[in-house]
This record gives structure tokens, C-alpha cells and sequence, in this order.
């Protein structure tokens, strides 16, 4: 097609192969008509002669043009792989397109605009820009970009409680609060909320622990634990509760008779962090009639 444009027939020679004053001979121009343009087309050149006798020799050429080379698009994007947080401000330029010909030969665009198809979310996924153009002598030229969305930092719980020890009378109303997580992301990338926990208390009077164990599991199928271990101390020992009898003394009747009453003791504390009891007392004679 390009060389289409310059083409200029050649002048063609004659000759009857006669000499001296029998010869005819010489050359003449031929004639182009016909059209073409970046689908091609096709020229018919005519040499036409007539000799001094009035006698007419032709010759006619039939010249196809080619359609001209399919453009190319300039510069288009590769595909490549981005951080969740950066697909929603990805931007997809509008693409020139050439065939790096002129004139009639010539098939360019600009400024081609994609259609672009996002699937993706705070998992990963792909953005798909595509860009199409049709071509002048049919078909199209098109050009496709794979963005592909890497999954958003997993959450992690924010201000998770420490280990700690606390007093048996605490226990039973000790404080598990509701974890918040987050994963510090906006948009379709962020993974926030909260999360209750399981508790498991194993503990009584002489100590033990309660264990608190949060869990979250996002929608890409990843996991966080936080546990917490907090450990009871033993209940304060029991006292008894009232004043133990005084060392006293008693005639030898008495002692056959005397009585040793049962003692109650207690820790003053309640539920399972309670000691309470009665005691009875054993009781050792060692006396006689001499006392």
C-alpha cells in the first residue's frame, strides 16, 4: 500500500526489430487509473502506441495494492500484580494506536478508552481493562490487561488482654471483654468487627485458672487466636469461727464430764471460693485419780 502511493508507471519501449527506414521504435508512457486506500484497491496501466501507418499496439498491466499492515497499539500496559489497597485508585490509560504509515495507507486511533471489568474483593481476585478498535477493513485490534489483586493484610486483634492473676473472691465476675480486630485497610480491603470468647474456667477454693480464647476467621479462610490465662490464687484459709474454749481447769469429777464442743471454721468468702466446716475435736485422756 505505501509503495501505492509513489508509484509512477514506467515508460515502455517498442521496436518492429526493422532498420534504417523500415525502423518504428521508441518507448511511450502508460496510463494509470484506479484507486485504492489502507484496504487496498488496484491500478490498470495502459500502454497504448500508434505507428505513422495508423496501426495501434497496447499492452494493459493489472497492479494489486495490498491492504496496509494492521496497526499496533503504542505502549500498552503489561499485566502485573498490586496491593488490595491500591486497586481502587488503578488508573487505565486511554491508548494511540499506528500503523506508522501515511496518507492513505494510514490506520491510526487515539485516545482508545478500555472497558474494564473488576472482580475482585478483600480476598484478592483481577481487575480486566480491555481495549478494542475496528479496523477500517474489518476485524478488530485489541489489547487485554491482567491486574492481579493480591489479598488485604489479615486483621489482628487490637489491644488483646494480657496474662494475669487475681484473687479466688475475683474470679467469678472477672471481666472478658469483646476483642475488636482490624486490619487497618479502607475500602473494599478493610476486615474489622469484634469477637466474643469462649471461656473455660477451671478453678476452685485452692486456685486454678480461667482460660479465654478469641477467634476470628475472615472470608479468605485465614485465622486469628488471642488466649488469655488467668490464673486464680488458693482462697484465703478458713479461721475458725469462734474463739477456740481456753485451757481451764476442773476437778477430777468434772473431767469424767466435760465436753468439748464442735467448732465451725470459715474464709468468709463465698461460692466455690468458700472453706466451711465443722469440726469435731479428738479427744486424748491423760488423768487419773491423782490428777
Amino acid at each position: 500500500c505505501d509503495a501505492a502511493q509513489s508509484y509512477t508507471p514506467p515508460m515502455l519501449s517498442y521496436t518492429n526489430n526493422r532498420t534504417d527506414d523500415c525502423d518504428i521504435s521508441g518507448s511511450v508512457p502508460g496510463g494509470i487509473s484506479g484507486t485504492f486506500d489502507a484496504c487496498g484497491g488496484s491500478f490498470i496501466v495502459v500502454w497504448v502506441y500508434t505507428d505513422p501507418c495508423g496501426r495501434t499496439i497496447n499492452h494493459t498491466q493489472n497492479i494489486t495494492i495490498d491492504q496496509a499492515p494492521d496497526p499496533s497499539w503504542i505502549n500498552p500496559p503489561a499485566n502485573e500484580t498490586i496491593a488490595c489497597n491500591e486497586a481502587g485508585t488503578y488508573v487505565f490509560p486511554n491508548l494511540d494506536l499506528s500503523n506508522s504509515l501515511s496518507g492513505a495507507c494510514e490506520i491510526s486511533g487515539t485516545s482508545v478508552a478500555p472497558v474494564v471489568s473488576r472482580l475482585y474483593n478483600e480476598c484478592g481476585g483481577t481487575i480486566e481493562a480491555t481495549w478494542t478498535y475496528p479496523l477500517p477493513c474489518g476485524g478488530d485490534l485489541t489489547h487485554v490487561q491482567i491486574v492481579t489483586i493480591e489479598p488485604a493484610d489479615p486483621p489482628t486483634f487490637i489491644n488483646p488482654p494480657a496474662n494475669t492473676t487475681i484473687d479466688c473472691s475475683a474470679a467469678a465476675s472477672y471481666p472478658f471483654p469483646d476483642l475488636d480486630y482490624s486490619n487497618a485497610e479502607t475500602g473494599f480491603c478493610v476486615i474489622d468487627g469484634s469477637v466474643s470468647p469462649t471461656v473455660v474456667s477451671n478453678y476452685d477454693a485452692c486456685g486454678g485458672a480461667i482460660v479465654a480464647t478469641w477467634t476470628f476467621a475472615d472470608n479468605c479462610g485465614r485465622n486469628i487466636i488471642h488466649t488469655q490465662t488467668v490464673t486464680v490464687s488458693p482462697a484465703p484459709e478458713a479461721q475458725w469461727i469462734s474463739p477456740p474454749p481456753a485451757t481451764v481447769s476442773a476437778t477430777c469429777t468434772e473431767a469424767d464430764a466435760y465436753t468439748f464442743p464442735d467448732l465451725g471454721v470459715d474464709n468468709n468468702e463465698s461460692g466455690v471460693c468458700n472453706i466451711t466446716d465443722v469440726v469435731s475435736p479428738v479427744i486424748t485422756n491423760n488423768y487419773d485419780e491423782c490428777g
